[in-house]
């Protein structure tokens, strides 16, 4: 009876320590006949402040079901603002909703969404950063673009306007959501094989100084994948009519030469001609930051994300 009680408190914790594993791994795969749901809501805001310098902000909601009705929650917000980079992360929470929670730095959310059920939608979240306090509310939110037309994965975008105080001040600026919402997300996102691909993705948000948007967004896989495309679109949409229009080819022209990386791109479907380039550099095969440029000769700002193969 003594060898037994001395054994069951390692049988229990063997146990918790394998439930809490299970519970983490971001990685894990599905159930072969279960389907999990998946959710993240990005959104990027990008204006000037009173002296015209640039900021960026960034917010990343992230909620991958593990298990029915238990849903890992992680979190990122990325600041870029005064020739500073300020990054916070969350430490991965369960939930049993995918509807984003308040943490540590997420102070506050609020996602509306039409009662009529059409595309259109308001968006407001307060974040701290270090030591700043953002808050912003993102309006004329009404589904622009889908990008990803499956059950199994469906992805949208919305351009819009955004108010947005930093610490008290308050600025006018530009703003993209990005919605995703997955089905069954072992089919389309965390798919066998996800790990180990390696892909060249170049990805633009962009303004110019009227305030219309333009996206690209083109991605090569070095090796094929049934459950991974690659794809090329371009999107762009006029601020002062609402009217948008897609093409689904270009030409791109990459040069890198140290930390600087300049891209010339040509969109023949749209009559664009982008001259884009930064010296912005955080990690050595993923980069992600602040981008300004031309289009047809005209000024333009925004975000980019390049992944080296």
């Amino acid at each position: 009876m003594q060898k037994l009680s001395a054994i069951i408190p390692l049988v229990l914790l063997v146990i918790a320590t394998a439930l809490i594993t299970h519970q983490y791994d971001l990685g894990q795969k599905a159930p072969i006949d279960q389907k999990l749901r998946y959710f993240r809501d990005d959104v990027t805001v990008s204006g000037e402040d009173r002296e015209g310098n640039h900021f960026l902000l960034r917010l990343g909601l992230n909620r991958k079901e593990i298990e029915q009705d238990k849903f890992v929650h992680y979190y990122s917000s990325q600041m870029f603002y005064l020739d500073k980079t300020q990054v916070v992360y969350s430490s991965n929470f369960l939930n049993s909703s995918p509807t984003p929670q308040v943490n540590q730095f997420l102070h506050k959310f609020e996602n509306e969404i039409a009662e009529d059920l059409s595309t259109k939608e308001s968006y407001q979240f307060e974040v701290s950063i270090d030591d700043n306090e953002i808050s912003a509310s993102l309006n004329d939110l009404v589904g622009d673009f889908i990008t990803k037309n499956r059950p199994e994965y469906t992805r949208y975008l919305s351009a819009g306007s955004a108010e947005v105080i930093i610490n008290g001040e308050k600025l006018e600026a530009n703003a993209l959501l990005e919605k995703s919402y997955s089905s069954d997300q072992s089919k389309y996102l965390f798919f066998d094989g996800y790990d180990d691909l390696s892909t060249r993705t170049y990805k633009f948000a962009l303004w110019d100084n009227e305030g219309n948007f333009y996206l690209i967004d083109d991605s090569t896989a070095s090796s094929k994948h049934p459950s991974y495309k690659d794809h090329t679109w371009i999107l762009y949409k006029n601020k002062q009519t609402g009217g948008g229009q897609k093409a689904f080819s270009g030409n791109i022209d990459f040069q890198e030469n140290g930390r600087e990386k300049n891209w010339q791109i040509k969109v023949p479907d749209l009559g664009f001609d982008f001259d884009l380039s930064t010296n912005y550099s955080r990690d050595a095969s993923w980069y992600s930051g602040p981008i300004s440029g031309t289009v047809n000769n005209a000024p333009l700002k925004g975000f980019f994300t390049y992944k080296k193969e």
